[in-house]
Order: structure tokens, then C-alpha cells, then sequence
């Protein structure tokens, strides 16, 4: 990932939104997480995949959890080919991720998310319209580690079972996971 440009955050909503990821590889010796630049929105869903057992009379009986599926998508701001780059070339890399919100909150200040072991799962579209801002949507579909995950700060560890950790904290945010990507690869792939 080529995307490690010093650039300014944009808000949503007066809140601060900053999102890294980086690629995790065997033996690998990176330690910082790539800041993904402008983002216009994010939006992190975790859906259990509920199925619905509905009796003759059409009532519902009973729901089951099926097929989980979490999601991170984010619509970048396209500012160069970084973008582009970062959406072509993940076809066979596992990333892990990090998602820093600034809340406007009395007793909530920051809401962290990490996931150490996600892909890549949208497809690469580009709108070119006169006038109007690009963006590029990038969606991070979340993998089952296959154990737990323990990073620094110890906060974000995933627990064995677990797709991702949230964290709320009220003064001080973690901050992004600083264990290299060969750390996280040998416990989450």
C-alpha cells in the first residue's frame, strides 16, 4: 500500500474520522498502519445473519443466527492513484485495520475498532463526473482469526472467537496498533 501520505483528516458531522490498515504478512517487519487519507464516511456493520422459522400460520417461532458476515466501508476521497492502487492489487492480501471516531459525547470521547485479520471485498469503481469530487468505496469484510490476537496497546487484543475488538475510552484513545504485521499475521491467519 502506497498510501501513506501526511494528509489532514476530514470530519463527518464535526466528528474526526481516521482509518489505517495495513497488509499482514508472514515474517513480517511493519509496525505502523497506513493512514487511508480523506474519508468522506464510514460505516461498520456486524449482522448476524438472522434466519427467520416461521410456523403454518405464517407466525414467527423462533430465529436462529446464521451466516455473520462484519463490515467495515469507507467512501474515500480520491486524491491520487493511491487509491486506485490500493483497490487492484488486493486481490490475494489480508489486511488488519484500524478505525479511530472522535465523538461528540459527554462521557465517550473516542470509539476505536480494530479488526487484525480482514479483505478487501469491493470491487474498484470509478464515477467520473465535471465538477464533482471522486471517491472510491472501499469495503473490509472481517475473517475469523484463527485464535486470539495480541497487539500493543494491549486494549485492541482480540480475544480467541472474536472478529474484532470496540473500544470506548473517555480522554485518551489508544492509539493504532504498533505490533508488526508478522506478529499479527502468525496469530490471526
Amino acid at each position: 500500500m502506497a498510501l501513506g501520505k501526511s494528509r489532514v483528516k476530514i470530519s463527518a458531522r464535526g466528528r474526526g474520522i481516521t482509518l489505517k490498515a495495513y497488509e499482514v504478512a508472514s515474517a513480517g517487519s511493519q509496525a505502523t498502519m497506513t493512514d487511508l487519507g480523506y474519508i468522506t464516511s464510514v460505516e461498520f456493520s456486524d449482522d448476524p445473519g438472522t434466519v427467520e422459522h416461521v410456523d403454518a400460520a405464517g407466525d414467527m417461532v423462533q430465529t436462529n443466527e446464521g451466516q455473520r458476515k462484519v463490515t467495515l466501508k469507507a467512501v474515500l476521497k480520491q486524491s491520487s492513484a493511491d487509491e486506485i492502487g490500493l483497490m487492484t492489487g488486493a486481490a490475494d492480501k489480508f489486511y488488519h485495520v484500524y478505525l479511530l471516531i472522535k465523538e461528540d459525547n459527554p462521557t465517550v470521547t473516542w470509539q476505536e475498532i480494530y479488526i487484525p485479520l480482514a479483505k478487501i471485498t469491493s470491487a474498484l469503481a470509478l464515477a467520473y463526473q465535471a465538477g464533482t469530487e471522486r471517491t472510491i468505496e472501499c469495503i473490509f469484510t472481517a475473517l475469523m482469526p484463527k485464535g486470539a490476537v495480541t497487539v500493543v496497546p494491549a486494549g485492541l487484543s482480540v480475544a480467541a472467537g472474536l472478529y474484532y475488538v470496540l473500544v470506548d475510552t473517555a480522554t485518551t484513545a489508544l492509539g493504532q496498533v504498533t505490533s508488526t504485521n508478522g506478529t499479527v499475521y502468525t496469530a490471526a491467519v
